[in-house]
């Protein structure tokens, strides 16, 4: 069974028993998933807006409406969907003409094995596959372009072919949804803080992340890398209206949750060590509100330390203060904190484990803003910095102690990335682990 997400399945006939025998199909044993049944193609069609299925098993011959004009309204409206005929011996010029109209293959009923749907199934997940690297890789060019196009912008000033057109329709075309005709589009930047040697990491852990638009937010949305640590973010409101703008703090506030975890999970040995800002720009209609937006987010060299990563920050100017008080608002100093004292056993205990800050907040019952800012004021370190430290104390300790070589000790203390471990450990000792066990 494939690591990848289940292919979700919609069937589509208006026989109940051929639909029945297709419930007892062992779907998950082939990396799939039965999401719905409809009895003709216009149920079908309608439950596709919804549920936007992987696959779609059809038979041709329905009432309302059939499978070949199923099988053309879904090419059109959901480039994605994969569709499967169902047919009898009697409607192969049908299945033919399905199979023009973009139809991937067909299944015979009376003849149908577990075997063949297996194939079929391969055989989709593989053309979704493809299509989403060909879309990716198309996407990825526009997107390089429209970067070239902004720094322009940014340097010549706001004449010249309208921006904000191109930006719209590279944002339609995403995957994750077609904005509506006249859709107000509204910039925001992501800002990534983190030291120069692990630019290059992050930005591939949050390229990657950006990509996967499924996990991320149902607003529809497109990004453009600007700079080595910036992204300017497009969402698409329905309109212009305070209503639909209203929808585009907390739809940031989603994408920095996804794109926490996304770093977490492919950076564990970096929680910490990246902070992630998303600075909201405002709606733009041309060149002019668009240079705007892009001046209104430039990150000033307060930002890291007025405001929480993961924060959206609609206005820098309200941001001093805070991070003095507590959770209720109060100045007072805080007290030791029980949270902080397991949060420091946990980091002990399991220092082999990708911990991270979002993984430790969780096991101690605070949010990872909330214990990151708590631990800082009560222990005087830095999460990640009194993490590192106690990796590189065991390190030292097994570097002295055992006959490990240098990549099992990075392993043994939680940082199996050996170039990282070999700058961090030079950083502290000042010189490189190879050369501290040589003594």
């Amino acid at each position: 069974m494939t690591s990848e997400p289940a292919l979700t399945v919609l069937i589509v006939d208006d026989e109940l028993p051929l639909r029945e025998e297709l419930r007892l199909f062992p779907w998950q044993d082939y990396g799939a998933e039965l999401i719905g049944e409809a009895e003709n193609g216009a149920e079908a069609l309608q439950m596709c807006g919804g549920m936007q299925p992987d696959v779609v098993i059809t038979d041709i011959t329905m009432p309302v409406m059939d499978g070949l004009e199923l099988c053309r309204s879904i090419r059109s409206q959901y480039p994605l969907t994969q569709i499967v005929l169902l047919t009898c011996h009697s409607e192969f010029e049908y299945a033919r003409e399905a199979l023009k109209l973009g139809a991937l293959d067909y299944l015979i009923k009376v003849a149908l094995e577990d075997e063949e749907m297996r194939e079929v199934l391969d055989k989709a997940r593989e053309a979704i596959r493809r299509e989403r690297v060909n879309r990716r890789s198309e996407r990825y060019g526009k997107r390089i372009e429209l970067s070239r196009l902004l720094a322009k912008l940014v340097k010549e000033g706001g004449s010249g072919e309208n921006l904000v057109q191109r930006l719209a329709a590279v944002t339609a075309a995403s995957e994750s949804a077609s904005g509506p005709d006249g859709s107000s589009l509204s910039a925001a930047r992501l800002h990534a803080v983190c030291k120069p040697e692990y630019r290059y990491e992050v930005a591939v852990a949050l390229n990657e992340t950006l990509d996967d638009q499924r996990l991320i937010t149902a607003l529809p949305f497109d990004w453009t890398p600007l700079g080595e640590t910036d992204y300017m973010l497009w969402f698409r409101a329905a309109d212009n209206s305070e209503a639909a703008q209203a929808q585009i703090k907390p739809a940031a506030g989603k994408l920095m949750t996804a794109l926490q975890q996304g770093l977490d999970r492919k950076l564990p040995y970096l929680s910490g060590e990246v902070k992630l800002f998303t600075l909201l720009g405002g709606s733009a209609a041309d060149n002019t509100e668009l240079l705007a937006a892009l001046k209104r987010t430039e990150p000033g060299p307060s930002l890291a330390y007025f405001h929480n990563s993961g924060e959206v920050v609609a206005d820098q100017s309200a941001a001093a203060g805070s991070s003095a008080m507590d959770e209720n608002g109060a100045g007072e100093p805080r007290k030791r904190r029980k949270e902080v004292l397991l949060a420091m056993e946990l980091m002990a205990r399991d220092l082999a484990e990708p911990l991270t800050l979002t993984s430790v907040a969780a096991e101690v019952g605070l949010s990872s803003f909330y214990l990151s800012r708590l631990f800082k004021e009560e222990t005087g370190e830095a999460f990640n910095d009194y993490l590192t430290r106690l990796r590189i104390d065991q390190a030292i300790r097994l570097l002295k102690t055992t006959t490990l070589k240098v990549y099992e000790v990075a392993e043994r203390v939680g940082i199996p990335s050996y170039r990282y471990f070999s700058v961090v450990f030079r950083g502290i000792t000042g010189v490189s682990p190879t050369e501290f066990k040589k003594g």
